[in-house]
């Protein structure tokens, strides 16, 4: 039978996120090829407080077909935020649920908050040291997202989510917020990322700021797409102007930036 010394520190944090995450003792066994009488103890050690029968019990619930249909301001953004960081994993066994996770820095917490009331789910966001996660176990939510591009092991391989014209700058809200960064002087914008997702980016700034002359540059595995001042200002009026959902430390800078021009 595996003892803990035999567990990766990388294997005990997928162990306490996944039970956090309301994952059964018996299922994460069965991932491992272990018993529950293993894994309950290894859990014990990293802090964790299990639950009682009755809690244990309980079926955790969200809106599974929440993608189905990206027909609205906040859908759009969440596509685009889990185009930047979201992550489907396939489930190790057969008939195991894939898992949609999004793993942030513990400063945003409150956005995975807003994530999860967007999908109305009774799930927990976890936290661990200095991150937090939240995650879903749901074939029906994974197979929409397959629908619209946004696949098990996705780096290097992502392509641009399909919205609707007027919902585009809502998806690259999502995208920017996830992999972009702009300096707090406004000077520049940038995303870095996969190839058709950056360069699909550079299409969407230049049918607004035809003026740009920028272009997608390759560093090592990824791309980058970088702007100056006025496309850079022009750019995060357009994506953060009027909107209902962001990252609340972007949108800050952003609005402080725009409201200085």
């Amino acid at each position: 039978m595996p003892t803990a010394f035999k567990w990766t520190s990388e294997e005990l944090q997928d162990m306490v996120t996944s039970y956090q995450q309301d994952e059964s003792a018996h299922s994460i066994a069965k991932r491992y090829g272990t018993s529950h009488q293993v894994i309950l103890p290894l859990l014990v050690k990293q802090g964790i407080v299990l639950r009682t029968s009755k809690e244990a019990r309980k079926k955790q619930t969200c809106d599974e077909r929440y993608f189905q249909v990206i027909d609205t301001e906040e859908k759009a953004y969440w596509m685009g935020f889990l185009t930047a960081d979201g992550c489907v994993t396939k489930g190790k066994k057969s008939g195991e649920s894939p898992r949609i996770t999004i793993h942030l820095a513990k400063q945003d917490y409150g956005h995975l908050i807003k994530f999860k009331q967007a999908l109305q789910a009774t799930q927990m966001v976890s936290t661990s040291g200095q991150g937090c996660s939240f995650t879903i176990f749901s074939s029906e939510m994974a197979a929409d997202l397959a629908t619209h591009g946004i696949l098990p092991n996705k780096t290097f391989s992502t392509k641009p989510v399909q919205v609707s014209s007027e919902l585009e700058r809502h998806y690259w809200r999502g995208v920017i917020d996830g992999d972009g960064t702009f300096a707090k002087n406004g000077r520049s914008l940038a995303l870095v990322g996969d190839y058709d997702v950056v360069l699909a980016f550079q299409a969407f700034v230049l049918s607004h700021c035809p003026e740009v002359r920028a272009t997608v540059r390759k560093t090592e595995n990824i791309f980058v797409f970088h702007i100056g001042k006025q496309a850079t200002l022009c750019i995060l009026q357009l994506l953060y102007g009027e909107s209902i959902v962001y990252l609340d430390r972007k949108y800050e800078r952003a609005k402080q930036m725009v409201e200085a021009m």
